[in-house]
Parts: C-alpha cells; structure tokens; sequence
C-alpha cells in the first residue's frame, strides 16, 4: 500500500536515520508535514519499479561484500557475470531494507555569460552554455538528497507512467507492502536558477596558458521536470552507518553506497571545558557511484579540449561546487525555501514538453555556435585550418570553408529557431515583458 502523496500524515526527516527492525511496519522516522498545498500531480512522472523485493536483498549484499572486501568481490561479481546470476542470500534479517520514491528534477537551461581573457585589453566575447537533463534533488533529506540519478543514468521517457496512475493501481492492489513516498520540496527554480549569475560571477578556467574570466551570467532559457525514482534503501547491520541504494526501475540495477565522513577534530575554548566534535556537512562525494548533476556545452568549441582538465570541465566543477557542493555554510539539507509553485508553466511533465524544449535549445546553441564561429573567423587568415562547428558536428576546415557554410545557413537556422520556439515559452516571455513594462 502507498502512503498517498497528499496524505497529511505522509512525513520526511531532515536527516536520515537508522533502520528500525523488520518487525515494525515502518523503518524510517518521519518528522516534518509535507505541503501546505498538493501538488499538481498531472506534471509529476515516474519510472515504475521492476526489480522484485526478493531479488533487491541479493544485490544489496553482494554490492556491500565487494565495496567491503574489494579483491575477493572481483571473484564474486565476475562469477556472478559469467552464471548470470546472483547470489542466493538464504539468510537476510542482516539487511534492513525499504522500498521508496525519491523526487527528483529533470532541468533543461541555457546560460549566456561574457567571457574575457585576463590581462587582455581585447574586446568581451558573449558564450552561451547550454545543458540538457541537468539532474536536480527534489527533497532535503539528508543525505539522500545528496544523491544524483543523474548521467550516466538515463530515464527513457516511453518508460514513464503519471505517478497519479501507479498510486491508484498500487491502492488496487491487495499487496499490502508498503512504499514511501518523499514528497517534492525542492525545486530548480528556487534553489538553482536564482544562482546562476552569482555562482558564475568571477569563476575562472584555464586554457593552455590563458586564464579566461567569466561575468555577467544570465539565466536565458530554464524548464524543469519533476520525477520519481523507485529505489530499495538498505543498510547492513555489520556497517550501520553505511547507507546502500538500489535502483529499483530495472532488473540489472544501478547501485549507490554511502560513506559518512568521519567527525571532525574535536575541539574545546579552554582547557577546562568538554571536548565537542562537531559532524562533517554532507556532500556529493560521500556517495560511491554518484550520477552528474551538471553537464554543460559551450559554443566555443576549443573549450571542450584540454589537460589534465578542459576549460568546460573546470567551469562545470566550479559551477557544481557552488551550487551542490555549497562552501557559504548552507546546505541542500538546510536552505529555506518557499512552497513549491506548480502553477508555474515553467515546470512541465517530462514526456510532453522535454523533446520540444530540447530541440529549441539546441537550436539556439547552434544559432549562437555560428554567430561566435563568425566573430572568432574575422581574425584568422581565410587558409588557415581551424577547429569549428560544421555541419557534422566538431570538424577541422579553412576559416573560408566555415565561413561560407554559416554564411549561406544562418538565415535558414535563425527562421528554424523562430519555428521550434515552444508556445509557452512565448507566451511566458511575452507575459515577463509586459510586468517589467508595466513595473516601469
């Protein structure tokens, strides 16, 4: 039986707790209401779970006897490969388990920023960053909402179902196991987006010598999905600190294993007081096999090459550590927020609005692509071999060979982009205008 996802007793915790023993119907405490209002479930999907409870204790422990015993659980898995099967686990009142749906975002955006070369009298240069399926925390619980279902993991949206419908066939059902639902307190819009300019302000990358400043960032394109991942959560009795997820969308599940950070150094003002020891905030790192949250492109190509680190790379991890990974004292866990605004047409259900959205912004990343190839072009010989944009993606051609293909494209491309731009969006930006004119 599912908790009803508007239940007013449906409860979350603000930390995750030990597991309760299996005799008690529910394993985790939950302290704090839900919403103040539902949401609008029409907007949330979910991926169903697949993976049967009676295979889920299998994986949990061979997933923690190889992250425990690292040689001899090469043996175990490679076995477990070769039989394609895995290991009967006759005894498992070790394993505390649950089954749950975590909440999470799914958030397309695009980002224009300034970007100048440092000591370099040269004129400023507009980028646009754009990133796709970005993954964002739908909950505060921590340190579950430290954790990213994000790529590699991908969600095949023909998979999805209104999570409306699974609670009703559940409630049909005469299963009588329960399933946790967190409920969505988070969202893109409140937590990620209003970051964008501050987070970037200032951030530099390095490029075969060259340090490049990046300013004046601005949120210029933002749509965000809401989900539900079906997982087991376990912990082992042997590591009661040691949180294991598994996924519960597929037979061949992805696996998560948490690692607390031990406390810091205890200190204490004076010699005559107590020792204090003090808990090390959570972050990404502490989970073994974390999905991405950030993944960005940038219409300057040559940002995507470099060692140890690319220019991209570099600007995605700083930009990460700013918005996840925060070094200002909050936290995911512990920033305050306002109720979540369903009403807002910015966040859509995944399978209706994503592949819209997606082919206008990676139209508008093209757009952009070639307006910046052109401004790079005018200081280059026309015979000299450069790294570009063409029409098969990242290719090697002469300045004029890029030239006359964006030249004689561009007017096709900036009327495909008028074209693909979704309704809403026009409708929202047309909406946006009139407030500031009417501000003014």
């Amino acid at each position: 039986m599912y908790r009803p996802i508007a239940s007013k007793r449906l409860l979350y915790t603000t930390r995750l707790t030990k597991l309760r023993p299996l005799t008690n119907r529910r394993s985790f405490t939950f302290t704090t209401p839900v919403y103040n209002s539902g949401p609008d479930t029409s907007k949330i999907y979910a991926l169903p779970f697949k993976l049967s409870p009676e295979k889920a204790p299998q994986v949990v422990d061979l997933a923690n006897y190889i992250t425990e015993h690292k040689f001899l659980g090469f043996f175990r898995l490679l076995k477990s490969m070769l039989l394609k099967t895995l290991p009967q686990v006759s005894n498992t009142s070790h394993i505390q388990i649950r089954k749950a749906y975590l909440p999470f975002w799914y958030y397309d955006m695009a980002i224009k920023a300034t970007v100048t070369r440092e000591n370099d009298d040269g004129p400023e240069r507009e980028l646009l960053a754009v990133g796709l399926n970005n993954y964002w925390t739908g909950h505060t619980w921590d340190p579950m909402c430290y954790l990213s279902f994000g790529f590699p993991l991908t969600v095949d949206a023909s998979t999805l179902q209104p999570f409306s419908t699974i609670i009703d066939n559940n409630n049909d059902d005469d299963d009588e196991e329960d399933i946790d639902i967190i409920p969505f307190t988070t969202d893109p819009f409140q937590d990620l987006a209003p970051q964008v300019s501050s987070a970037l302000e200032g951030v530099q990358v390095r490029q075969t010598g060259q340090v490049f400043d990046i300013s004046k960032a601005e949120l210029v394109f933002g749509a965000a999905y809401p989900l539900y991942f079906p997982v087991y959560i376990a912990q082992v009795e042997s590591d009661k600190d040691t949180v294991i997820v598994v996924g519960g969308q597929s037979d061949n599940p992805v696996v998560f294993k948490y690692h607390p950070e031990k406390k810091s150094k205890t200190t204490k003002a004076t010699d005559n007081d107590e020792e204090m020891t003090t808990p090390a905030s959570t972050t990404t790192k502490h989970w073994l096999n974390n999905g991405e949250w950030i993944r960005l492109d940038v219409t300057d190509p040559s940002w995507r090459v470099g060692l140890p680190v690319s220019p991209l790379q570099e600007l995605c991890k700083k930009f990460m550590d700013k918005v996840v990974n925060k070094q200002d004292g909050s936290t995911l866990a512990t920033t305050a927020r306002k109720p979540i605004a369903w009403d807002d047409v910015r966040i859509q259900a995944y399978p209706t609005y994503q592949q819209g959205n997606k082919d206008y912004v990676q139209q508008l990343y093209k757009v952009w692509a070639q307006q910046g190839m052109l401004t790079r072009l005018d200081n280059v010989s026309g015979n000299q071999r450069t790294l570009g944009m063409g029409k098969n993606g990242l290719e090697m051609k002469s300045a004029d060979q890029f030239k006359e293909e964006i030249l004689n494209s561009v007017g096709d491309d900036l009327q495909k982009l008028e074209q693909v731009e979704p309704q809403w969006l026009k409708e929202y930006n047309h909406q946006a205008i009139q407030e500031k004119n009417n501000e003014d």
